[in-house]
């Protein structure tokens, strides 16, 4: 109804107000609230080609610990980006190794590439 609309719409005019919700964007009939987050970090450090940051931002996979109950689109969305964020991790790990290595730091490079085949024995 249009009442709910024009109420939405104070709504979010007073929330955007708010100190903390500067992430906070309006496009038509989306909403979203854009966060940092060490996954936001990971990627534009993997975009940027920063492979250190990159490295310092994953800690394991998404939501750790965090499992769909039963098969379903959160289920299949967790297991897909978790793969994805993984792939990365190991893109970054190569990359840094590369870099290690022309460097000189060959016991840098082993330790990190050991942290890939500890990850997946067929690495």
């Amino acid at each position: 109804t249009e009442s709910a609309r024009n109420t939405l719409r104070q709504l979010l005019k007073r929330v955007r107000e708010l100190p903390w919700a500067g992430g906070i964007e309006l496009r038509g009939q989306l909403l979203r609230w854009q966060i940092s987050s060490d996954t936001t970090a990971f990627k534009w450090a993997i975009r940027e080609e920063k492979w250190v940051e990159a490295l310092d931002h994953y800690d394991g996979p998404l939501l750790k610990g965090l499992e769909g109950d039963e098969p379903g689109e959160f289920s299949n969305w967790l297991l897909f980006e978790r793969e994805r964020l993984h792939e990365l991790w190991r893109l970054a790990v190569q990359r840094r190794a590369e870099e290690l290595t022309r460097a000189g730091w060959f016991l840098e490079a082993a330790t990190l590439l050991k942290r890939l085949v500890e990850s997946d024995d067929l690495d």
